[in-house]
């Protein structure tokens, strides 16, 4: 029954189609690599902390180096910086930009989709209807109501399709995004407890 609603919808049902196939793939991609991205931020921290208290900073970034995720990437780059405040934190937000830049750009894609999908199915809507007041003019204007109201839920087919690709997409988009701003939020106030302790120690001013 599905495929035979895709057939019959027309052309347009194939790239409705695919946008679904890509909304599958970007959302299993992505759940995979934040689940990647994720630490273990307490004793992360902590580890941290502890070596840049005892003023060694090579151990600082040794426990960087040693934890897994996106957020000791982004430490290690401060930490290892220089001695002067603005270095590290040139190069920890450089470092955030990027690895944030890589968490968010194929999410993206997803809002494209939910725009457009709909958009696809409106244009196979008017594409069917096209069709249907064509057969309208070449007959006469002798059809009966079965002729025009199958052409007719035909074409809707498309922007129902469009719309059951559209609203999932939409609603995966805003999902995967909350998870990216939970990270950036994390790095953000995880790299200026970083910087705060190091100048406390003296180790950057």
């Amino acid at each position: 029954m599905l495929f035979q609603y895709i057939t019959r919808g027309g052309v347009l049902m194939i790239p409705i189609a695919l946008c679904s196939v890509l909304i599958v793939t970007i959302v299993i991609e992505r759940m995979v690599k934040l689940a990647a991205a994720k630490t273990d931020e307490e004793k992360l921290m902590n580890d941290i902390e502890a070596a840049l208290r005892g003023k060694d900073r090579a151990q600082a970034v040794k426990v960087c180096r040693g934890a897994k995720g996106m957020l000791p990437r982004i430490l290690e780059q401060g930490i290892a910086a220089g001695v002067r405040v603005k270095h590290v934190e040139k190069r920890m937000a450089r470092a955030a930009s990027l690895e944030i830049q890589a968490l968010e750009t194929p999410v993206m894609w997803l809002s494209t989709i939910a725009t457009v999908a709909p958009l696809c199915g409106l244009l196979g809507t008017v594409t069917g209807m096209i069709k249907a007041f064509i057969t309208i003019e070449r007959l006469g204007g002798k059809v009966n109501a079965t002729l025009l109201a199958g052409g007719i839920w035909e074409a809707l087919l498309t922007t129902a399709a469009g719309l059951i690709v559209a609203i999932p997409a939409f609603i995966a988009y805003d999902y995967l995004m909350s998870i990216v701003d939970r990270h950036a939020a994390a790095v953000e106030q995880a790299a200026q407890s970083v910087i705060d302790t190091m100048v406390e120690e003296g180790i950057i001013e």
